[in-house]
């Protein structure tokens, strides 16, 4: 049986590098479940936008920076007639990514991640860190909120 999931994943071309992401475990699987159900709930309820898990956001062209956060919430107003593409990436950012920080996750990685959402357009970015349940709001202005959490 297969205890640690291999080294192919998701792959993120970034600045003309290709990042590879091993498969996620089960329990940051069901993070973004849960963070994903909270978010589609109130962008339905508001009728602000769609809400996506794993999908692909072209940042950047030449060289390509395609990102493809844990969670996301675009605007209907940022996508043609309102929808997601059925095929291939959505053309730019989200208006919030969420990444779901788990315990093996450098942070200098993380921290590229919010970079290259907020240089490329997103509002704001959420690192929901599972080790201590706070997360850290980035938004585009260069104000950082941290909310503290109960651990886990």
């Amino acid at each position: 049986m297969l205890r640690d999931p291999p080294d192919a994943g998701k792959v993120e071309p970034v600045d003309g590098k290709v990042v590879i992401h091993k498969p996620v475990s089960g329990k940051h699987g069901e993070r973004q479940i849960v963070i994903a159900q909270a978010l589609r709930t109130f962008a339905t309820a508001h009728n602000f936008g769609k809400t996506t898990v794993e999908s692909g956001f072209i940042l950047a062209r030449n060289p390509d920076v395609v990102r493809a956060p844990d969670v996301a919430v675009i605007r209907d107003a940022d996508l043609p007639g309102g929808e997601l593409p059925e095929d291939g990436f959505v053309d730019g950012p989200p208006f919030l990514a969420v990444e779901s920080v788990s315990r093996s996750d450098r942070e200098k990685d993380i921290l590229e991640k919010v970079a290259d959402y907020l240089d490329h357009g997103a509002s704001r970015v959420w690192a929901v860190r599972a080790k201590t349940g706070s997360s850290d709001i980035y938004y585009a202005n260069g104000e950082v909120k941290l909310v503290p959490g109960t651990g886990s």
